[in-house]
């Protein structure tokens, strides 16, 4: 999971780059900060276990092919 505390803040950050999602939220509005982050086009899933974090840039290519 890729959220940085920042003293009483959290901040969402990339794991693909050295990006962060500029806002940044207290602790009891962490819902608000992940709507927002994926409002703004950011990936936020979690695979295995693990939660990944990766901005527009960096987010994997989520198209499938038709199976037609």
């Amino acid at each position: 999971m890729t959220i940085e505390a920042l003293d009483r803040e959290r901040q969402v950050c990339c794991d693909g780059c050295p990006a962060s999602y500029p806002n940044t939220y207290g602790t009891d509005d962490f819902d608000v900060m992940i709507a927002d982050a994926k409002a703004a086009g950011w990936m936020i899933s979690r695979r295995a276990g693990k939660w990944l974090h990766f901005c527009a840039d960096c987010k994997p290519d989520q198209t499938r092919g038709s199976l037609l």
